[in-house]
């Protein structure tokens, strides 16, 4: 599993995280009828993958995300991350995310079972016709999903 976005014709691109490759393993694995784009741009904003057709967007949240002294990534880029994801969150919220209803954030540190779950939360607000906009959270977030 390679970026789209860093991986040039010469094939010297970046792989995508390990996190973001167990996640999509699992997508794989579980759910093996989704369509799934990998690096799609919404909102001027990479997302890591998109279900097609369902407008469930998907982001693998690593260390970077989470700016706090113990995990080193206490830098004004870590902040700035941090104001991207929640900048990107409102959006969604607000249907300003173009063709995207819903996300999911999965946090780096959850287990793949915890990731499932969600996963499949998410995905039946995807297809419930009566929520307009969500967003769903894995546990280490410790935040309750967002429905609109």
């Amino acid at each position: 599993l390679y970026c789209r976005v860093c991986n040039c014709p010469e094939g010297a691109g970046q792989r995508a995280s390990a996190h973001e490759q167990r996640f999509y393993g699992l997508m794989a694995d579980c759910f093996p009828n989704l369509a799934l784009l990998q690096e799609v741009y919404v909102c001027g904003r990479r997302v890591d993958l998109v279900v097609e057709g369902l407008g469930l967007a998907i982001m693998v949240d690593g260390e970077q995300h989470f700016p706090n002294e113990g995990s080193g990534h206490h830098t004004k880029a870590s902040w700035d991350q941090a104001v991207r994801d929640a900048t990107f969150n409102d959006a969604v919220l607000a249907g300003q995310a173009h063709g995207v209803k819903g996300l999911l954030r999965v946090h780096f540190a959850d287990t793949t079972t915890e990731w499932h779950a969600k996963m499949a939360q998410a995905l039946g607000h995807a297809r419930n016709a009566s929520v307009r906009r969500f967003i769903v959270f894995t546990a280490a977030y410790q935040c309750e999903a967002i429905i609109m």
